[in-house]
């Protein structure tokens, strides 16, 4: 009820702004964020304990698999339904990003711009629509695959405003998984290493394909994906998320000097 009451007084705020030039403002939040008036509020707070702005954690630990998924079913027909271009803005959990664009079929939903916050705290718009490789833009590098054993699941590291290796290594081993070979893949560690959202396009196409590759030679149960990326970067990571099959997003404990991830969204459960 209360999700409904904020979404209905944010869409009578919005009605109330002149229009973006960029198309219609909707913000989707799981923690602590301000909300303008020309913002159609979906608001996920309710799911997480939230006590300070850096509190992140969930209400209990069902709320990944249990209440979210039908959450953010509902999400996507609530942004597909608003006036397009829609421009989505994400302060949310890296893997609800992550599994909200995997709702976001680019091929039965119009096109979306990702407002996407940058290091100077300003919403920059990316229009991912077409896959670009800038000049000296940053491009991936492949570590070689660590062999961890006979396990029936792959590990992916992906490392962008900074390093996930040793937190995540820590991860594999506190929480038991099944791995049989990790890879990582980087960029320079900086949170403007992605420059646009035609950049974010051809890394994710780039991601996606090279770990294809090893998702067919290797078969594994499930992809358990460890990342430290921009939110809008995960978003397009997700809707192309079909091609490694079954997959778990993990969320690092930020605040937290444990350094913990722990798993989050996932899809094929």
């Amino acid at each position: 009820l209360e999700f409904r009451r904020v979404l209905f007084r944010s869409l009578i705020l919005r009605e109330a702004a002149p229009e973006p030039q960029t198309g219609t403002n909707v913000l989707v939040r799981s923690f602590f964020a301000r909300v303008n008036e020309s913002e159609t509020l979906i608001d996920l707070t309710d799911l997480f304990l939230c006590a300070t702005p850096d509190d992140r954690r969930p209400k209990h630990p069902e709320v990944w698999s249990c209440e979210l998924p039908q959450r953010l079913a509902e999400a996507v027909d609530i942004i597909a339904n608003q006036p397009q271009p829609v421009a989505l803005g994400l302060r949310t959990h890296l893997s609800i990003a992550w599994y909200l664009g995997t709702r976001w079929n680019p091929k039965g939903h119009p096109p979306i711009l990702l407002r996407q916050r940058s290091a100077a705290s300003i919403d920059e718009i990316w229009d991912a629509s077409t896959p670009t490789l800038p000049p000296s833009a940053s491009d991936w590098s492949f570590d070689e695959p660590i062999v961890q054993g006979e396990g029936s699941d792959l590990a992916l590291m992906v490392t962008v405003t900074h390093n996930v290796m040793t937190d995540a290594l820590r991860a594999i081993d506190a929480l038991d998984l099944s791995i049989s070979e990790v890879h990582h893949a980087q960029l320079a560690v900086s949170n403007s290493s992605i420059q646009d959202g035609g950049h974010a396009r051809w890394l994710a196409n780039k991601l996606i394909t090279t770990l294809r590759e090893e998702v067919i030679r290797l078969q594994p149960a499930s992809v358990h994906l460890f990342a430290a990326c921009p939110v809008s970067f995960a978003f397009l990571l997700g809707q192309q998320a079909d091609a490694l099959g079954p997959t778990t997003v993990y969320e690092f404990a930020f605040g937290d000097s444990t350094r913990q991830y722990t798993p989050g969204m996932a899809t094929g459960r």
